[in-house]
């Protein structure tokens, strides 16, 4: 539907505003996408107890996840304009739940970088691209609102996984909590997916805040860089540089700072809950 159809349709001029569902939407998935994803630090010592391998050889399978993930996001994008986020975040959460599921079973280091470094790093590839890009084709105003609270999903996922996942370790053990902590992502991740629309086109609807530009005479047409040409801007390697150090930093501690703790004889309760303070912090920043 072209733009002038849609604002000619009366759901554009009047109704609920389908935007808002599709940020609470893209805010739960991020919760249960990356809440998950920063637990690894709390399953480490578990893992590392039971099959006596070193933390370089543990911790390289999320290594392994972390770099699927950041080159698999140019093709999820891609994918996601091609098929619809719906599509690809459904695909991208039954690879999660199935990666943690597997997890459960594992009893060799290869097993671990397969399942965790490839089909969890090729699910999560899914997670921040195909999302923030589709809430912001909803929104021409707030759209940093709208895009910083789906962001903001990450710290709560961060905020209550860690401490989560800690109870159940010690409740049951590291494979069962697995199993649960994956069904739980599979269910999530695949129902909100279900509720997500690639543009307000597709709904008869205009981005909110549309209605303003026009008023005001700023054009509806945005024009935008192909990826062959924004490989040779400057401003595309800065970002880019800047998330690799991001990431790397950011990755390091939330991998080791638990096994770390623990080493320095904190309780291993609050360990984890050095994690969800590190989440729930992030939580201002990214909003």
């Amino acid at each position: 539907m072209s733009s002038h159809e849609a604002r000619r349709s009366p759901r554009a001029e009047s109704g609920f505003f389908y935007g808002y569902i599709v940020v609470v939407a893209a805010f739960f998935i991020m919760v249960g996408i990356f809440g998950l994803y920063y637990t690894f630090g709390v399953f480490f010592k578990p893992v590392l107890t039971e099959f006596g391998w070193t933390r370089a050889m543990t911790s390289g399978a999320f290594s392994l996840s972390a770099i699927t993930h950041g080159l698999l996001g140019i093709a999820m994008g891609g994918l996601t304009d091609r098929f619809g986020p719906r599509v690809v975040m459904t695909l991208c959460g039954f690879l999660l739940g199935l990666g943690y599921l597997l997890m459960s079973q594992i009893g060799a280091i290869w097993q671990l970088y397969l399942f965790y470094g490839l089909i969890i790093g090729v699910g999560m590839g899914g997670s921040f691209v195909p999302l923030m890009s589709t809430v912001a084709r909803w929104f021409v105003k707030r759209r940093s609102m709208a895009t910083g609270i789906v962001a903001a999903g990450i710290g709560v996922g961060a905020l209550v996984a860690p401490p989560a996942a800690n109870w159940l370790i010690s409740t049951y053990d590291w494979r069962v909590s697995y199993i649960i902590l994956g069904s739980i992502v599979l269910v999530i991740v695949i129902l909100a997916a279900q509720a997500l629309r690639r543009d307000p086109a597709q709904l008869g609807q205009l981005p909110y805040g549309e209605n303003k530009r026009e008023e005001q005479g700023v054009g509806l047409e945005t024009d935008g860089l192909s990826l062959r040409e924004a490989v040779y801007t400057k401003q595309l390697w800065l970002v880019s540089g800047m998330f690799f150090c991001l990431g790397f930093c950011v990755f390091t501690i939330m991998v080791h700072i638990v096994l770390h703790a623990i080493g320095l004889g904190v309780p291993a309760t609050s360990a984890a809950g050095i994690l969800a303070t590190i989440g729930g912090m992030s939580i201002v920043g990214r909003v």
